[in-house]
C-alpha cells in the first residue's frame, strides 16, 4: 500500500484566522482581504493605477519621406481613340493616369479625385464624364461621330480641385466608308483569277497582243505596215501613242493625250508586266491562285490605308494632393 501524502492540499486544511481589515480597506501588500473558502482557489489581487502619462504627437512627415509622397503622388495622363472613323459607328476613347515607376500600383490619395469630360463637337459621348479616385484610374468612353469631315476641336478635360484643367485635344476625321478604290480591289479580286481561267482557255491568237505599226522598211526605207506580237507589240504601241500625243502642243492635249504621254513614260514597266501575263497564260496550275494571292495582298493594304485608324497622345504630368 502506498503511503498517504504527509500534507493535505491547500483546500483541505481549515481556514487560519485572520485579523478582519476594516469595510472598505486594503489589506497589507495591496489587496482586499477575503475569507478563504474551500474550493474557491487563490486569493485575487487588484493592481492600483498610476499617474496618466502624457503620449507625444507623432511627428510630421517630412516632405521626402515616403508617407508624404503617398499623399501627393504624380501621374501622366494619355488619352488612346479612333482618329479616323465612319460615320454613325461606336469607337471606344480611354483615359490612363499613367504612374511614374517608382509610384506602380499605388492608388490616388485619400480624397484625392480626377474628374475626366471628353467633348467631341458633332458627336455623341457616353458617358458624358467620369470621376477618377482610390484605385480606379482608367476612363472609358463610347463615341459615335454624327457629322462629316474633320473635326478638329474635340478634346479631354482633366479637371482636379488643386490645379488648373488639363485640356488634351482629339481632332477626327470622319468618313462614310471605304474608298471606292478599296471596293475595286475587292471585285477585282474575285474576277481576276476566274478571268483568268478563262482566258487560259481560250487559244493562243486570241489572248496575244498583236499590233501593226507603220514602220521604214529595212531594204526600200519607204514605209510600210509591220506586224508584231507579244512584247514588241506591246512596245510598238506604247511608242506610236507617246509621238502621237508630244506633237500636239501642251495647251492643246486632252486628258487622253495627257494619259498616252503617262502610258508611254512607262513603257519599261509595262513591258516586262505583259511578261509576267504571258507566263501566267502557259500551262501552269498556279496561275489563279498566283493572281489570288497578288490580289489579296493588295486589297488588305488599301483596307488598311483606307480603314479607321487608332491614335495614343500623351499630356502634361499632373499633381495629385490628398486632402
Amino acid at each position: 500500500m502506498s503511503k498517504p501524502p504527509e500534507k493535505s492540499p491547500w483546500w483541505i486544511d481549515p481556514p487560519t484566522s485572520q485579523p478582519t481589515p476594516p469595510s472598505g480597506g486594503i489589506a497589507e501588500g495591496g489587496a482586499q482581504a477575503e475569507s478563504s473558502i474551500p474550493g474557491g482557489g487563490p486569493p485575487k489581487t487588484q493592481t492600483k493605477s498610476g499617474p496618466p502619462i502624457k503620449i507625444a504627437p507623432e511627428p510630421a512627415d517630412k516632405p521626402g519621406s515616403p508617407r508624404a509622397s503617398f499623399l501627393s503622388v504624380e501621374r501622366l495622363p494619355t488619352v488612346t481613340y479612333f482618329r479616323k472613323v465612319f460615320r454613325e459607328r461606336v469607337y471606344p476613347l480611354v483615359v490612363r493616369l499613367n504612374a511614374k515607376p517608382d509610384e506602380a500600383g499605388r492608388a490616388l490619395p485619400q480624397g484625392a479625385q480626377v474628374e475626366v469630360q471628353p467633348f467631341v463637337p458633332g458627336a455623341m459621348v457616353w458617358p458624358q464624364k467620369q470621376t477618377l479616385k482610390g484605385e480606379e484610374q482608367v476612363a472609358r468612353f463610347w463615341v459615335m461621330p454624327l457629322a462629316r469631315g474633320k473635326l478638329r476641336d474635340g478634346y479631354v478635360s482633366l479637371n482636379t480641385s488643386e490645379a488648373k484643367p488639363q485640356t488634351i485635344p482629339i481632332p477626327v476625321l470622319v468618313k462614310t466608308g471605304r474608298s471606292w478604290f478599296f471596293w475595286l480591289c475587292v471585285w477585282l479580286t474575285v474576277l481576276l483569277p476566274v478571268g483568268m481561267f478563262i482566258v487560259r482557255t481560250l487559244p493562243t491568237e486570241k489572248v496575244v497582243f498583236q499590233y501593226t505599226a507603220i514602220r521604214p522598211s529595212p531594204t526600200t526605207g519607204d514605209d510600210m505596215p509591220m506586224p508584231f506580237r507579244g512584247r514588241k507589240a506591246v512596245e510598238a504601241w506604247l511608242e506610236d501613242i507617246h509621238a502621237a500625243a508630244s506633237a500636239v502642243p501642251a495647251n492643246e492635249r486632252s486628258v487622253r493625250q495627257w494619259l498616252s504621254l503617262g502610258l508611254g513614260k512607262m513603257k519599261p514597266y509595262l513591258a516586262d508586266a505583259y511578261d509576267a501575263y504571258e507566263i501566267l497564260l502557259q500551262e501552269n496550275m498556279l496561275a489563279e491562285p498566283i493572281v489570288l494571292a497578288c490580289m489579296l495582298f493588295v486589297t488588305l493594304v488599301v483596307g488598311w490605308l483606307t480603314g479607321t485608324k487608332r491614335r495614343t497622345v500623351v499630356g502634361s504630368p499632373m499633381r495629385i494632393t490628398g486632402k
